[in-house]
């Protein structure tokens, strides 16, 4: 079970550490960084994978051997260019992910080479021993996208290609019949569907040049499962996944999409409970009110700028409370701002331009181009209803890197 992960100079990233005391309930805005979590720790799965097919545990010279990938191949992250994965684009150097169990910590270095090829192998400090014995599986699951209305079968390598390209509505039926191989895993995933939808799964058909898989409803109407709707497609996916690969490491992209409010409490239950049975471990990225409210406060760390714990039930109103208030152009003015001023309205903030132009103050320059400002009732991230300037400043706050703040 992974206990920490440190991410240096990936995507959004500088440096950030992440601690797990289990399962993970990543809590934020629309682009705060939750799925680059996601898809740090698959890269560094998809990295020691790669290296390890060199079969050299050696250092040589004090380093281990570099290993190619190209990108083709590789599966964590959708890329048409592999300097989109450096900070800022600034393709150079190297990347660095480190994850650490209970039993061992290991580093993976991501090399530049050309927008085609980067190479990978662990850091210098990692012992050799950890390097041959690890085995950490983990799956990266995006939100469920519109299934083919043909698939044929498919082998793993192609799967996690599919997955790593963000369209596993292409695969859902290979899914299936991989969960269906195990008797534990195929009873397990048809009683949680009958206790959630009431329909019997029946057992998919790889036998043709394409994969069959039906359900039955409650009136004995045989159905394929391209004819479900979205939500139930979402909760096929995420349960087929855990049920047919136990002990993994499950990165679940937005697991409440497309459910319903009901739904969304039942899923992250029903997948606590199977992670348990399969041993594997969740680590969700969510701005659902709903399974932020739902999650273990132990299991919960709301990620603006970087990830802060939730400490008790107050906190995690704040975060409820932030979700609604911020925009992401408060962060963004918040994180470069000296401070926050509220002010009555966009007039006041003239007048105060006026004073400090007319007394030559030094302010005139920070409230003509550096301020950050709000009303002091503002208006909402998606408009609706206001939103004081304390309710603002409380949910601010969570931000522990703004100035002034």
């Amino acid at each position: 079970m992974i206990r920490r992960v440190v991410i240096e100079n990936f995507k959004r990233f500088d440096r950030v550490e992440f601690s797990l005391p289990g399962h993970l309930v990543v809590a934020g805005p629309n682009n705060a960084g939750k799925t680059t979590l996601l898809q740090a720790i698959a890269a560094w799965s998809v990295a020691l994978t790669r290296w390890k097919e060199l079969n050299d545990f050696q250092r040589h010279g004090g380093w281990y051997t570099k290993a190619p990938i190209a990108r083709q191949a590789f599966s964590a992250v959708p890329l048409r260019a592999y300097d989109l994965l450096w900070r800022d684009r600034r393709y150079q150097g190297t990347i660095g992910l480190t994850v650490q169990t209970d039993d061992w910590t290991v580093k993976m270095e991501l090399e530049a080479d050309s927008t085609e090829q980067i190479y990978v192998r662990p850091d210098r400090s990692v012992d050799p021993a950890h390097l041959r014995d690890i085995t950490l599986s983990t799956v990266l699951v995006p939100p469920m996208t519109g299934l083919s209305t043909e698939e044929p079968v498919y082998q793993r390598p192609k799967l996690d290609q599919l997955l790593g390209q963000a369209k596993p509505g292409e695969m859902l039926r290979n899914l299936l019949l991989e969960a269906h191989q195990s008797e534990t895993a195929w009873r397990d995933l048809q009683s949680a569907i009958r206790r959630l939808f009431a329909y019997e799964l029946l057992p998919p058909d790889g036998s043709r040049a394409s994969i069959v898989s039906e359900y039955r409803t409650q009136n004995g109407t045989q159905l394929d499962v391209a004819s479900a709707g979205s939500g139930f497609q979402q909760v096929l996916m995420l349960l087929t996944l855990l049920n047919a690969r136990p002990g993994s490491v499950l990165l679940l992209d937005e697991p409440d999409a497309h459910l319903h409010v009901i739904l969304q409490d039942a899923i992250l239950s029903e997948l606590r409970a199977v992670a348990a049975r399969r041993e594997s471990q969740l680590i969700i990225a969510t701005h659902s009110e709903v399974i932020i409210d739902a999650a273990d406060l132990r299991e919960l760390r709301v990620l603006l700028d970087r990830p802060v714990m939730v400490a008790d039930d107050s906190q995690r109103q704040v975060v409820l409370d932030s979700l609604r208030v911020l925009s992401n152009e408060d962060m963004m003015l918040a994180l470069v701002s000296p401070g926050v001023l509220y002010l009555e309205g966009h007039t006041d903030l003239e007048i105060l331009r006026a004073f400090a132009r007319a007394l030559h103050h030094p302010a005139e320059a920070l409230l003509t181009t550096e301020v950050f400002w709000r009303p002091v009732v503002a208006e909402g991230p998606g408009g609706g209803t206001g939103i004081k300037a304390r309710d603002h400043y409380d949910a601010l706050r969570l931000v522990k890197a703004i100035p002034a703040l």
